[in-house]
């Protein structure tokens, strides 16, 4: 401080002449005009209020704080402004740094707060996954979207080092791992902690925070299908050994065709394409081990229904892993748990909407297989999925889903409406790859008499290798395998490895000149 205020109890009560300490301001201008002369007594009222104790952090060194002296320079501001009676502090002095003005703000977009910087307000994350972001504060908005920042940083360089994998695995705290070519591969990709894990449930998943609720609870467990980084993604959030992993499915952002390159090396069978094609109504059962290719194989089906023909396609799908756009077809799409509660709700307002085509995700339970049986049985051609290994445990499975009051009926509901059934996994090729092995019954008279009259999977098994059975399409995974391993696409051990009766394999391989006796070698694959 240069120099004490005076006290304002020593100034007269007309205002003071100018003081000495006041001279390295400028020369005075010419005289401004006196204040009039009802202002002074405000001005002696006001005075004990703003200078009888100075505030410690007012700094105001230069004198010209003091009461305002009779004449005062033109360019130097009053003080004590006009409206002072309404305002007791002093203005400061324009030759005094003055406090930045506040950050002027976006407008925060609808059910969210704005974003610490501007260029993140036009954030993709934001316009969405809304519900994400709805409610949530600007520090919160920014950990959401720098956890979707580093959850693309970390799927393309695990594209980036596997270009054909087809999951990635996230463990909180531990490697990323990715599946490609029917086996898995550590990444070197570090996730820190499950932070980012439940980040993505609430910005990924269906409803925000609810999400995160569903994983911590009775369910376990999250799926959701996005779009992001140019690819799409069936996302499915879990509990394990108590903390969270995801895993990640990469699709194609178009659906398949049959004459996509995946269905190159083993083309999905003319007979069952021809069941699909032709039949109005029935019901089609899609099985398999989880990530064998089933969704793939339906979706492709679907699309050529819908480029050739004019029918209501109406899918029910958790979640919906390809997005198909109507072409030739009417499509309707729904996601369980966003768009219908259930299977077996969907199921009842589909029939409702007149289609001629219902796809099924999976045959979760015994409610969603009768109303699929019954919906077969009334005019549509219902596409279900569910996880089998082979053709007859299928058919003993989902008769076994149901009390032994009920399976007599279910039994004679499945053998009118069965039209095929077609098994599928996956199995490593000669060039580190893999190719759909199948299997495929088409249902006949025999086929339909014998599920009829038992659940057996012997039974069952037996008739689809009659010789009646061979002849419209029906062949084994064996036969599938044998035909690979002539292609040249799988060596005999493969062949050999997912086979149900590997000595019939191999005497078979053995008489096609494809396997030498024991002890004396492999000969080479035909091309």
């Amino acid at each position: 401080m240069s120099e004490p205020y005076l006290s304002p109890s020593a100034a007269p009560a007309p205002l003071p002449t100018p003081l000495p300490q006041a001279a390295p301001l400028p020369q005075p201008l010419p005289q401004a005009a006196p204040l009039p002369v009802q202002a002074q007594p405000l001005l002696q009222q006001a005075a004990p209020v703003t200078f009888a104790q100075p505030a410690p952090e007012q700094h105001f060194p230069s004198p010209v704080a003091a009461p305002l002296p009779a004449q005062f320079p033109e360019a130097q501001p009053s003080p004590l402004p006009p409206q002072f009676p309404q305002q007791a502090q002093p203005s400061p002095q324009p030759v005094y740094p003055q406090p930045a003005p506040e950050a002027t703000h976006l407008p925060p977009q609808e059910g969210s707060s704005p974003s610490h910087s501007p260029s993140r307000a036009n954030h993709p994350a934001l316009s969405t996954y809304p519900e994400a972001f709805r409610a949530t504060d600007a520090l919160e908005q920014d950990r959401l979207l720098d956890a979707y920042d580093r959850f693309e940083d970390i799927l393309e360089a695990a594209r980036g080092q596997f270009p054909d994998c087809s999951d990635v695995q996230f463990v909180g705290g531990g490697n990323v791992w990715v599946h490609a070519n029917g086996a898995d591969h550590r990444t070197g990709l570090e996730l820190d902690n499950e932070t980012d894990l439940l980040a993505w449930a609430k910005v990924f998943g269906r409803g925000g925070d609810g999400d995160v609720q569903l994983i911590e609870g009775a369910r376990g467990a999250v799926e959701n299908a996005i779009d992001i980084a140019g690819v799409r993604l069936r996302m499915t959030f879990r509990r394990q050994m108590g903390g969270y992993g995801l895993n990640i499915r990469i699709l194609s952002q178009e659906p398949p065709t049959l004459d996509s390159p995946r269905f190159a090396r083993n083309p999905i069978p003319q007979a069952l394409i021809d069941i699909i094609m032709n039949n109005q109504d029935g019901l089609v059962l899609f099985e398999g081990p989880t990530g064998s290719g089933k969704s793939t194989m339906q979706a492709a089906l679907v699309a050529e229904i819908n480029r050739t023909q004019q029918r209501h396609i109406y899918t029910l799908e958790d979640p919906i892993e390809f997005v198909h756009n109507s072409q030739r077809s009417l499509i309707t799409q729904r996601q369980v748990g966003t768009d219908v509660d259930s299977f077996a709700q969907g199921l009842i307002t589909a029939k409702r909407s007149k289609p001629g085509v219902i796809l099924l995700g999976e045959l979760r339970d015994k409610v969603v297989m009768r109303a699929a049986i019954e919906s077969a049985g009334e005019g549509h051609l219902v596409l279900a999925t569910s996880h089998a290994s082979d053709v007859p445990s299928a058919i003993a499975s989902f008769v076994g889903s149901f009390g032994s009051d009920e399976q007599p009926e279910i039994r004679q509901r499945l053998a009118g409406a069965l039209r095929a059934v077609i098994v599928q996994r996956l199995v490593p090729t000669v060039d580190k790859k893999v190719v759909p092995a199948r299997e495929l019954l088409v249902i006949n008279s025999t086929i339909a008499a014998k599920i009829r009259e038992t659940s057996s999977s012997e039974k069952i098994e037996a008739a689809m290798n009659s010789s009646g059975s061979k002849g419209e399409g029906t062949f084994s995974r064996d036969e599938d395998l044998i035909s690979l391993v002539e292609k040249g696409h799988i060596d005999t051990d493969t062949a050999l490895r997912h086979s149900a009766q590997d000595r019939e394999v191999r005497e078979r391989l053995v008489r096609k000149n494809l396997l030498l006796a024991p002890g004396q070698g492999t000969p080479a694959p035909r091309r």
